[in-house]
């Protein structure tokens, strides 16, 4: 069993040790265990607390594994699942601006954005699970996000020219 601490170095460490994938090879030899799901997920959103595993959590394909999470019917019931899978469409795309168009593509091209009001149906009296559902699909739906996507990728190049200029 591998163990996650709160350390910002032991989570770039696990990330060292291929994390992400490990944890979904733990779910493909465990498709149907709710507590390994949420345990997972829960581990992946707290990932995005590190700037440095942003491209890991995207190029592993970590959204599909969080939409289908909060998609899965065995797991509707899981107020965990529903919390964590959505704060983590939100906080990936809200925290990582560089890549948030794109990552807003791959929620919808994934139907992210209906699982989420899904989510929040299910658990209709729960201001929690309500707040931070409408916070995603804002963030999701945003215009003004995709600016700053925009602009943030066009600052990180510019960036990227003046060190090589040097």
């Amino acid at each position: 069993a591998t163990v996650v601490t709160v350390s910002e170095d032991r989570v770039i460490e696990f990330e060292g040790m291929n994390a992400v994938g490990d944890l979904m090879e733990a779910l493909e030899k465990w498709p149907d265990d709710l507590k390994m799901w949420e345990s997972c997920v829960a581990c992946l959103r707290s990932g995005i607390a590190v700037p440095e595993l942003h491209p890991n959590l995207i190029a592993a394909g970590s959204i599909d594994l969080v939409v289908h999470a909060v998609s899965y019917k065995p797991f509707f019931q899981s107020y965990t699942i529903a919390v964590e899978a959505i704060t983590f469409l939100r906080d990936l795309v809200l925290s990582n601006a560089a890549a948030g168009a794109q990552m807003r593509k791959e929620v919808a091209d994934l139907s992210g954005d209906q699982a989420i009001a899904d989510a929040i149906g299910r658990f209709p009296r729960d201001e929690y699970i309500k707040e931070i559902g409408m916070d995603a699909l804002k963030l999701l739906a945003s215009p003004l996000h995709a600016t700053l996507a925009t602009s943030s990728q066009w600052s990180m190049r510019t960036e990227s020219r003046e060190h090589i200029t040097m």
